[in-house]
């Protein structure tokens, strides 16, 4: 499996009493598929995986791989601090047919390399099902240097992708230079997505994709034909849409424009809550820009 292109990072969607819309969630997939995305990933940074059970996390992972039907990739956020856990439901999201998972070092802990190289040693005694390292310094407080991530990637053969998160695209490169062909480099920041692509990224996963998926293929597709003209003008716009659905957690802002874009998918779950009026006005503005 080689991941590429534009990975669409979507929200859970919530009915009105919060429980999980499926209807919502097989409109949304549909839609993007339709748009040309390259790639799928569920219970992700905006699926908010810590407010869902084990249940509702299987129920998402199933519909989806059940919607996408084999046309792209579908790799499923597995976010949980015990190597026991994760197995557990990694082995559940691989019996329900997602490609990949999508995993972080244990929060909190802090683990250096070191650690963490331990950590996927106990992981990979016993999960076959490939994965995507997320490399995400502002939620787990550690960032992978370019040579630490190069040696991990390089001693464990299933992972097959790497979720970059950490915003510094000298590291960026070095990866691009680093890693060997059967591992894709991802970018996580929205807005480094285009320049990431120009040092030898082969994609992204994505949470403004959620809302104009379109235009992320755009800027893929265009970029890869050698045209950098157009991508450039849309990856302007993207840079001060992010600064506005930055100024909340994810996925707070993205599910406010998807509202406001005709294609609501709920509210978020506690600990995350609706925003103030002049955010949603400043939001609506930006939108505006697309």
């Amino acid at each position: 499996m080689q991941l590429k292109g534009v990975i669409t990072s979507m929200p859970t969607p919530f009915n009105e009493n919060l429980t999980v819309s499926e209807e919502t969630l097989v409109d949304e997939i549909t839609y993007h598929l339709s748009s040309g995305i390259h790639g799928l990933c569920l219970l992700g940074g905006t699926g908010e995986f810590l407010s869902l059970t084990d249940d509702e996390r299987k129920n998402v992972i199933e519909l989806g791989v059940k919607t996408v039907n084999g046309k792209i990739p579908v790799v499923a956020g597995c976010f949980l601090p015990l190597p026991e856990q994760m197995l557990s439901l990694a082995s559940d999201f691989a019996a329900l047919g997602a490609d990949a998972i999508m995993l972080t070092p244990p929060a909190f802990y802090k683990l250096n390399s070191y650690h963490f190289e331990k950590f996927l040693d106990t992981l990979f005694e016993k999960l076959s099902i490939p994965v995507v390292i997320y490399n995400a310094p502002g939620r787990v407080s550690v960032n992978f240097t370019s040579d630490e991530m190069g040696a991990l990637v390089k001693k464990f053969p299933n992972v097959v992708g790497v979720k970059d998160a950490s915003a510094n695209m000298v590291q960026i490169a070095q990866m691009a230079v680093e890693f060997p062909e059967r591992c894709a480099l991802l970018q996580a920041i929205d807005e480094l997505f285009l320049p990431t692509l120009t040092v030898g990224g082969k994609g992204g996963i994505i949470a403004a994709a959620t809302i104009f998926p379109e235009i992320f293929v755009a800027i893929y597709e265009k970029t890869l034909a050698g045209d950098l003209e157009k991508p450039m003008s849309l990856h302007h716009k993207v840079v001060q849409l992010m600064r506005v659905l930055d100024l909340h957690p994810m996925p707070v802002m993205v599910k406010h424009a998807m509202t406001l874009v005709g294609r609501s998918m709920g509210s978020t779950r506690e600990p995350l809550y609706p925003v103030a009026d002049k955010d949603i006005r400043l939001l609506e503005e930006t939108l505006g820009l697309f």
